[in-house]
């Protein structure tokens, strides 16, 4: 899911800085919970916007990026993992 184009991921991540890091296995996220993530934005009425898939000592994170901070504190509340600092947050 987090796998797409390298260049909007990145643009993602620069134009909605709040962004949540989830540690997902390496297969990826199973079917109910990307549900549960599509229907956490849609009760927020807001796109999912993804960003880069980071590896990091041996684990895969997945990114998701909001430009609220409210919801996204309530992404991780819901789903866990953890903030990612940007530089321009």
């Amino acid at each position: 899911m987090a796998k797409g184009r390298p260049g909007k991921a990145v643009a993602n991540e620069r134009s909605h800085p709040f962004i949540i890091e989830v540690p997902v296995a390496a297969n990826g996220l199973d079917r109910a919970l990307s549900r549960e993530i599509v229907a956490f934005h849609k009760s927020q009425y807001v796109k999912p916007r993804f960003g880069r898939t980071i590896f990091r000592d041996g684990q895969s994170y997945f990114r998701w990026c909001f430009s609220d901070l409210d919801i996204a504190r309530a992404f991780l509340e819901k789903f866990g993992g953890a903030f990612y600092k940007t530089t321009g947050a």
